[in-house]
């Protein structure tokens, strides 16, 4: 079984990736708790960020 991972990826037209963002991982290969939580906060802060003038 794999391990958790996070990550953004931008795709173009064709629907292959151009570029990829990971959460990085410790010397015990677990994912940065607090880049983990921005991460997950990142969806909710764009959104309001569409909502302002």
């Amino acid at each position: 079984m794999g391990i958790n991972t996070a990550s953004v990826w931008i795709l173009n037209a064709c629907g292959y990736a151009m570029l990829k963002i990971f959460v990085g991982r410790d010397s015990h290969r677990q994912l940065f708790a607090d880049r983990l939580n921005a991460f997950r906060a990142l969806p909710a802060m764009l959104a309001e960020r569409e909502k302002q003038p």
